[in-house]
This record gives structure tokens, sequence and C-alpha cells, in this order.
């Protein structure tokens, strides 16, 4: 009896949503499968976000993907307050960054996204939106020796 090849699953690709409504206060954004790259940088650690115009420094691998996540939720609000959309940080990371995703990273490859939902009013505390579950992250490490 012949045996089935196991089909490779294709990785998912990045979306980014945003619903607001008519008063211009209320949003709901999305965004899923998005690939961050994380290196080390010195003694600390560097993430880029490759389909967003977002990158950080952390202490360490878990202090980085929370500076991450904290960072882009902020951004995401401010973004909406100031213009009212997301599309300004919706860019693609430069192609040196895409390379050293693929080129060094192997199996390092983790899945995550995020959904928030903002108001967009003075001195709203924005550490209370939804936590992020399915943001690709890469950790890059050096090979050793």
């Amino acid at each position: 009896m012949p045996t089935k090849k196991a089909k490779k699953k294709e990785p998912e690709s990045c979306v980014a949503a945003q619903i607001s409504h008519h008063d211009g206060e209320h949003h709901a954004v999305g965004i899923w499968n998005l690939d961050v790259v994380i290196v080390p940088d010195g003694r600390f650690w560097f993430a880029q976000g490759l389909q967003v115009d977002y990158a950080v420094q952390g202490n360490s691998v878990e202090d980085v993907k929370a500076q991450f996540e904290k960072g882009i939720r902020s951004t995401i609000y401010h973004n909406l307050r100031m213009f009212g959309t997301i599309q300004n940080i919706l860019k693609v990371a430069p192609n040196e960054e895409w390379l050293e995703l693929w080129h060094t990273a192997k199996g390092q490859h983790k899945v995550y996204s995020h959904v928030s939902f903002h108001e967009v009013v003075k001195d709203m505390d924005i550490d209370e939106e939804l936590p992020f579950n399915k943001i690709n992250y890469t950790e890059v490490r050096p090979a050793a020796a």
C-alpha cells in the first residue's frame, strides 16, 4: 500500500485590518501572523517587525518581546489618534532584515498575532488592550563555535 507524503504547510501571510466607528474615536485593529526577527545586539536583544515599521531593544528575549508588544500597541494607538489610520506603520522592513530571517533562523520561527480595541481620547491607558498571541517571533542566536 503506497504511503502518502505529508503536505508541507505553507506559512500564513500577515494580515492587518482596521475597523473604525463613524465617531472617529473607536477602532478595532487586528494584525495576524506578524513576522518579528529577534537578534542579539551586544548584551541586549533587538526585535524588528518585518511587515510593520517598528523595532525595539530589550534586556532579554522575553523582555524584547514584551517591549515589542507594548510598543506596537502604543504605536497603533498614536497613529489612530494622529492620523485616524494604521496605514503609516504598515511598511515592509528592509531586505536585509528579511534575508537575516530566512538565512539564519531555521527552526526558530514562532507564530503570534494581535487584536486590540482603541478609544482615541486624551489620557487613555493603552496598556489595557487585548494581549498579543500570534506574532511570528524568530530568535536569531549566534552559531555555537
